[in-house]
């Protein structure tokens, strides 16, 4: 890259942050916050510490790689681009568009969210799966069936904000697409005005210390929670009686779900006082403008879709769905979708049918038992679902069953170590990119531009795409062939343009909130009304209404005495899910993941803080690191995921859990509560 000062984004995590770079003699001089960015106002995480190591690490991958017998052999990318073409095109013939299928990650970017889309639609192929069951994804869905969409919480005018299994100090993220501006000013905002800010999480997080109370749920009982908070507000008339007359259906069948769930019963499942649940209802109910922010807290339970439609159901009840404080669908920036998903088509294959994707989970099963529908070949983009999913072992195995796996990446990572074929991508600094964002403000679109040229022989994922789909269907039409014309061809239905990106860097659409907009157009559902009870989850074989069931599956009980130990994962703010742990720049306080566990169990463990620690399950065992925490609850630990990758040496989390149960709706597996057993290492 030219020597220059650069506006441009971050992109290593969800929030985007907008960054300013200055570059000398091809290397980073200066990095500073964009003061004028909304999602952070200046601010910057720890992440950013590793920007130009990710350049230049030698882990960084530079030239295709084509395994044979012998291992890994270097090939020229003209060879790589027919090897690829020549295999999906013969799964193609063999077993039509529904051989294929396309495996993305996090879409903390949008070239994450679309690389080797429009190559699978030029194969015919709908197909897509990922992290999605495990990720938001199950919670989208929860909000989609009761109110057809997901709305973004309002804290700069809230009351009460409630940050339920949320953890932004590690994340960075308060909401779905969001700039708050300043993503770490806003719950100070919140508390400097007078508001409360409580937060629901089985851990104490790096964020309680900044909130007015924390409330210590046991895990995966939000529902039970839930559910007693709406029977105290039903039954003391503290709803918000013309929303709920007026703009939703089912509220008696919701009542009668909640009856059993006294403050009493619950506070025995929950681990929370009968009196503070009642409390936290009254002022949730009682406040004048109130939020919830749900957060990834909730999922990699098997109940997570009805836990997060009981919180929705909270939010509507007190009138507070696309209401000022409460929860607001706000103006976001047109896009073009690049490939025509049908997931009825998709989810129903593999008996999901109101999921937006297929869940890795249903996919691995239909590997394994070799199902006829299965996929035969997989594209792996910007993902790594060898160590992102429960049970390792038997998700690299499901891998293993492929006749052709495609990967493109930075680094090694688990799930390349089993591609026939891997790719060399470029980084988020090392090409162009947007993100779009909504605000409370306005939509926009943000640029993000390359600070350093790629090492090797790296390519961006639509250079890659564009040449492999030339060579499977010649005449097909490929609308773009390299980062800048992907972003002309996306952002067409708003009228922003790369040009127009580059000279700005921020481009606003000019679409004011409006608040309550239910009341003109209706809600995106059947009935045009908040489906409290749902006739399309009844014909789909679901209950109507969210219910309460076992988080775990049932597995929670099994082998107490054995396993005396409930587990649960956190995710270190320094990392971004599987990524960056082979960085120095970032390694410095977490060489190896950290188990966190309470003094009690660590002294009748001969537990040592910071001492190595055996932890082990039915399903395998692994090294962590004992961080003795004394506000910990005694009998629950909680392990780093993350690690588990050929250049980082630290423990696969998911070696240890278990993916013999997942969540009906969404297929998300129990990777927050299993048992275990802990020794210190000899």
């Amino acid at each position: 890259m030219k020597d220059g000062v650069y506006r441009s984004l971050c992109g290593m995590c969800h929030n985007s942050c907008g960054i300013i770079a200055r570059i000398e003699s091809g290397k980073l001089a200066e990095l500073k916050g964009d003061p004028e960015h909304p999602a952070n106002r200046g601010y910057l995480c720890s992440k950013v510490a590793a920007i130009e190591e990710i350049t230049r690490s030698p882990d960084r991958l530079q030239t295709p790689l084509k395994k044979t017998s012998a291992g890994f052999r270097e090939i020229s990318w003209d060879a790589a681009f027919d090897f690829a073409a020549e295999k999906l095109s013969a799964v193609l013939r063999k077993y039509g568009p529904k051989g294929l299928i396309r495996c993305g990650g996090a879409p903390v970017n949008y070239e994450a969210r679309d690389g080797f889309q429009y190559l699978m639609k030029v194969c015919g192929s709908v197909s897509g799966t990922g992290s999605s069951s495990s990720c938001m994804v199950p919670r989208a869905t929860a909000f989609n069936f009761m109110i057809g969409g997901k709305p973004e919480p309002d804290f700069d005018n809230a009351d009460m904000i409630i940050m339920w299994g949320s953890n932004p100090a590690a994340t960075n993220r308060l909401g779905n697409y969001c700039a708050y501006d300043g993503v770490n000013k806003v719950l100070d905002r919140a508390r400097n005005r007078g508001a409360s800010v409580i937060f629901i999480d089985p851990l104490r997080s790096e964020s309680i210390k900044n909130s007015d109370e924390w409330i210590p749920i046991n895990n995966g009982t939000d529902s039970v929670l839930a559910l007693a908070m709406i029977r105290h507000i039903v039954e003391n008339g503290l709803y918000h009686k013309d929303f709920v007359s007026t703009y939703t259906v089912g509220f008696e069948k919701l009542a009668e779900q909640a009856q059993p769930y006294s403050p009493e019963s619950a506070a025995d499942i929950t681990g929370i006082p009968a009196e503070a649940i009642i409390s936290l209802a009254d002022r949730f109910a009682k406040s004048p403008r109130a939020t919830i922010c749900d957060g990834n807290g909730l999922d990699m339970y098997c109940n997570t879709v009805y836990t997060v439609q009981t919180i929705v159901a909270l939010l509507g009840l007190t009138g507070r769905i696309d209401a000022e404080g409460g929860v607001v669908f706000l103006p976001f920036v047109p896009q073009r979708a690049l490939n025509d998903l049908n997931p009825a088509d998709m989810a129903l294959r593999y008996k999901f049918p109101l999921f937006r994707d297929v869940p890795f989970s249903a996919l691995k099963e239909a590997l394994l038992s070799n199902d006829p529908d299965s996929p035969k070949a997989m594209i792996v983009h910007h993902a790594n679902p060898a160590i992102i999913n429960a049970n390792s072992a038997r998700t690299k195995a499901a891998l293993e069953k492929l006749e052709f796996l495609m990967v493109d990446d930075i680094f090694m990572t688990a799930t390349a170590q089993l591609a026939d074929l891997v790719l060399p991508s470029v980084s988020s600094f090392e090409r162009y990119c947007y993100k779009a964002y909504s605000s409370f403000d306005r939509g926009f679109a943000a640029l993000s531009r390359p600070l350093f040229d790629a090492p090797g022989q790296a390519k961006t994922v639509f250079e890659m795409e564009y040449e492999i789909a030339k060579r499977i269907n010649p005449s097909a039409s490929h609308p773009f062939w390299d980062d800048k014309s992907w972003i002309n061809f996306v952002l067409s239905p708003s009228h922003i343009t790369f040009d127009m990106l580059d000279e700005q860097q921020i481009v606003y659409i000019d679409k004011p909130v409006v608040y309550h907009k239910y009341k003109s157009a209706g809600f995106a559902t059947p009935s045009k009304k908040m489906e409290l009870y749902s006739e399309r989850m009844k014909k789909s074989g679901y209950s109507p209404v969210p219910i309460v069931c076992d988080a775990s599956g049932g597995t929670q009980n099994e082998n107490a005495e054995e396993y005396p130990l409930l587990v649960t994962n956190r995710r270190p703010g320094a990392f971004v899910q599987t990524t960056l742990h082979n960085l120095s720049s970032l390694t410095g306080n977490n060489p190896m993941p950290e188990m966190w566990i309470s003094k009690q169990d660590a002294d009748e463990n001969g537990i040592f803080n910071k001492s190595v620690v055996i932890v082990e399950t039915k399903n395998g065992r692994g090294e962590f690191m004992a961080n003795i925490r004394p506000e910990q609850k005694k009998g629950l630990i909680a392990l780093d995921f993350g690690w588990g990758n050929p250049t980082d040496n630290g423990a696969d989390f998911n070696m240890l859990t278990d993916d013999s149960v997942y969540d009906p709706i969404g297929g998300g597996s129990p990777q927050r509560i299993f048992r275990g057993r802990i020794a210190a290492r000899p």
